[in-house]
């Protein structure tokens, strides 16, 4: 079932599957676990869960409905802020994001372009509701970033056959502006 689910993710996301199989095989199962099967009696594992939790302590400690308020489209278009972008939105002094970056902040970009693949958690919590793992090919080690300052844009999906302009403008236009120092 769990790769049933990571097939229609890539199926529907066009993601690479060479580098990506962990992050989407992590996200299918945090689905698998929110969604509700025939096993349960079209209960969520969540739900039965929590429930079953509850009558062994005598106690409604846990919350039985899961927030799903959090999730965004997979595959959709994401805007990770970077260092620089970072500092500023939480207007703290940019001099140790400087130190990293070639040329003024005010100029360069603020953030990277990449796409939705996946929520953060941990084994040992439950998932978290407000860490986005997003994965940014143009970035020069094609990874992912697990972030909460992200802007979501659900209408622009990943598509494997467009230029990345990102990619395209740092190969060539910058040993430009290295030359050109403002």
């Amino acid at each position: 079932m769990l790769n049933a689910r990571a097939r229609a993710i890539f199926i529907a996301t066009r993601f690479p599957e060479d580098d990506l199989w962990p992050e989407v095989m992590h996200t299918a199962n945090l689905l698998g676990n929110l969604l509700p099967n025939h096993k349960n009696g079209w209960e969520t594992p969540w739900k039965v869960w929590h429930e079953f939790v509850n009558r062994r302590l005598g106690k409604a400690y846990f919350v039985e409905k899961p927030d799903i308020t959090f999730m965004r489209a997979l595959g959709c278009r994401a805007y990770p802020l970077n260092e620089i972008g970072k500092a500023i939105a939480q207007h703290k002094p940019i001099s140790a994001a400087l130190q990293q970056k070639e040329g003024h902040p005010k100029f360069g970009p603020r953030a990277h372009i990449g796409y939705l693949i996946g929520y953060g958690s941990n084994l040992f919590r439950k998932h978290s509701t407000n860490i986005y793992r997003i994965w940014c090919p143009g970035l020069r080690s094609s990874h992912t970033l697990a972030t909460r300052d992200v802007t979501f844009n659900e209408l622009k999906r990943y598509d494997p056959e467009e230029v990345d302009a990102t990619q395209l403008m740092t190969r060539e236009l910058g040993p430009i502006l290295r030359d050109y120092d403002i």
